[in-house]
């Protein structure tokens, strides 16, 4: 028996590129029993945020998405994120992480 495949990833891009449109679509058309799919910043963001603050919150997707795959579910997360952050904050979790990059020139986002 081949055991389910459970994915963790981070999908980001430049403001304007499509993040929360893709958050809102894969919600549609994912499973979600199966996949949770969730903007970075659906909690809100403060008026100082800064690098800290994208650390702790990706630490608590990261939680998040660690319960999510002892239930089976793969985990979503769209938004301005540094991978380099993600790798820093999963550092010890042992997760399977993936990244997905929304390039999108400035002509395009005006």
């Amino acid at each position: 028996m081949i055991d389910k495949l459970i994915l963790i990833v981070f999908i980001t891009g430049t403001s304007g590129s499509g993040k929360s449109t893709l958050t809102t679509l894969l919600k549609q058309k994912l499973n979600q029993h199966t996949f949770a799919v969730h903007d970075f910043d659906e909690n809100g963001v403060p008026p100082n945020a800064d690098a800290a603050w994208r650390i702790t919150t990706t630490k608590s997707w990261l939680e998040q998405a660690k319960i999510n795959a002892q239930h089976g579910k793969s985990t979503i997360i769209c938004g301005v994120t540094l991978p380099t952050e993600v790798m820093q904050a999963a550092n010890s979790l042992n997760l399977p992480l993936y990244f997905g990059f929304i390039k999108i020139n400035d002509a395009l986002i005006r």
